[in-house]
């Protein structure tokens, strides 16, 4: 039986991924920036939520390399 050694970073990185990923805020505001850019205020609206709340998240999503400002 062949077998081989793994390299665990890619599972590591999806792992991460996952768990920054297991939010349904986030999941909402990927959805809505799926078209474009759009403002946090704009954001907000269309998720139902504070600006602060979604400012919060987004900045977490950049400090993980999901968004960009």
């Amino acid at each position: 039986m062949y077998k081989s050694k793994i390299d665990m970073n890619i599972f590591e990185f999806q792992a991460d991924l996952s768990k920054t990923m297991a939010n349904p805020l986030r999941l909402a505001i990927l959805h809505f920036l799926r078209d474009g850019e759009k403002k946090v205020n704009e954001l907000a609206e269309l998720i139902g939520v504070s600006q602060s709340n979604v400012s919060q998240h987004l900045a977490l999503m950049r400090q993980r390399q999901i968004v960009k400002t």
